[in-house]
């Protein structure tokens, strides 16, 4: 009687999804494939992914010759994802290293109000965007406020945030996080004088900032010669444009901060089909123009996102990202972690769709972070909810965004879960 025993195990490259009544293992490198709903393969999976086991279970001769199990060892085989070795050649167990990202040793799922938090925070801050209002007789053609999905102007900012709040603020921020980036809008920022103090807060750090308009208010001001502001901006802008933009005025834009050495950004909103036509439109005739599109949930567009830019199974295997990517994905949400937004009034955001963490007026730098690591969730909203939750894409999927938010739909996909 042969009693010979393997180890069994799968390639760290690989990404192993289990739900109830599936495996699946993808293989990160060639985009191979494996689905499987035998309920023994799914026991061996659910053993070899225990955390103990270091992704490296025993198989027994007797398992081996099951013809679920061989089959699926020899399918792992063929595509390079997996394999088995005699438990004789090596006198220990084999160990695989988990891809698993650090967070301070691990422990970034666990803060919660009974700890103290962490000590150094700047290292959490990646961006922080701030609108500095003045948004008054503010026209687009939407009827919702975008502002909740990108980083818009908010008719709601209708005061000037006061500059001598926030300098201190952003200084303690430069001084001590050398890669956070800035991004800045609000209508207060045309104003030539109130624009100059702006730029000299951030001084010889102008290269970690991008200002943000939106075209309508621009194309008034160059047609009225109004573009004295133009003098102390940033070197990046990000314009956003929409269908009522003509492609006329891209150019326009396009041309007169090129001349004041402004590397320009266009993002053009999307909510329809119309919109796509135009975006042709304004592509085709601004051919050395970077034109980007956004899509947005009007609150009647459903459709059209589910068309357009909802993911089905080939769009989520065509675009898998490296194994590390997708591990990060099961603790942070990529889309909002290490934000803040902060508005007029001084209100500091993890995101401006859930309360405010504090204001730059009462609460320290220290504050905002720690409150967001150990009592709210926004950077940690992942894909742990229904549907998600059961699907064996989970965390194959980006991460959830504002279009989800506001449009109460965790899932922006057509995949069949049955």
């Amino acid at each position: 009687m042969n009693n010979t025993k393997y180890w069994f195990y799968i390639e760290p490259y690989c990404h192993v999804s289990v739900t109830t009544n599936k495996v699946m293992v993808i293989n990160t490198f060639n985009k191979e494939k494996i689905a499987n709903s035998s309920s023994k393969v799914i026991e061996l999976i659910k053993r070899s992914e225990e955390k103990e086991q270091f992704k490296v279970h025993e198989l027994s001769e007797e398992q081996l010759k099951q013809k679920e199990i061989n089959a699926f060892v020899n399918q792992l085989r063929s595509t390079f994802s997996g394999d088995i070795i005699p438990q004789n050649f090596s006198k220990e167990k084999p160990v695989q290293i988990l891809p698993e990202p650090i967070f301070l040793n691990g422990r970034l799922k666990f803060l919660n109000k009974k700890s103290k938090g962490v000590n150094n925070v700047y290292p959490w801050i990646r961006e922080i965007s701030i609108d500095f209002g003045g948004n008054k007789s503010l026209s687009t053609p939407f009827d919702i406020d975008l502002c909740k999905q990108l980083l818009f102007l908010d008719k709601r900012n209708t005061q000037t945030l006061d500059l001598d709040s926030i300098k201190p603020f952003i200084d303690d921020i430069l001084a001590k996080n050398s890669f956070c980036t800035f991004r800045l809008t609000g209508n207060s920022l045309y104003n030539s004088d109130y624009i100059k103090k702006v730029k000299d807060i951030f001084k010889e750090h102008d290269n970690r900032v991008c200002i943000q308009f939106y075209y309508q208010k621009l194309v008034e001001l160059i047609n009225s010669n109004q573009i004295n502001f133009l003098d102390s901006i940033c070197p990046r802008a990000d314009i956003f444009i929409d269908k009522s933009t003509a492609w006329e005025n891209v150019t326009q834009i396009h041309q007169l901060l090129q001349k004041y050495e402004i590397d320009t950004l266009f993002t053009f909103i999307i909510e329809n089909e119309g919109c796509l036509t135009r975006y042709e439109e304004v592509s085709t005739n601004n051919p050395d123009a970077i034109i980007n599109v956004q899509p947005i949930y009007t609150g009647n567009n459903i459709e059209f996102l589910r068309e357009h830019v909802f993911l089905n199974e080939d769009d989520i295997i065509g675009g898998l990202d490296p194994i590390k990517e997708i591990h990060l994905r099961k603790y942070i949400n990529q889309n909002f972690f290490g934000k803040l937004h902060i508005n007029a009034l001084g209100k500091i955001y993890a995101n401006i769709n859930f309360e405010p963490l504090g204001n730059i007026k009462h609460h320290s730098i220290h504050d905002i972070i720690n409150k967001e690591l150990t009592e709210r969730n926004t950077w940690r909203m992942i894909r742990n909810q229904k549907p998600c939750s059961e699907c064996v894409y989970q965390y194959l999927c980006p991460s959830p965004s504002e279009i989800e938010i506001n449009s109460k739909q965790s899932n922006l996909c057509n995949v069949d879960l049955n």
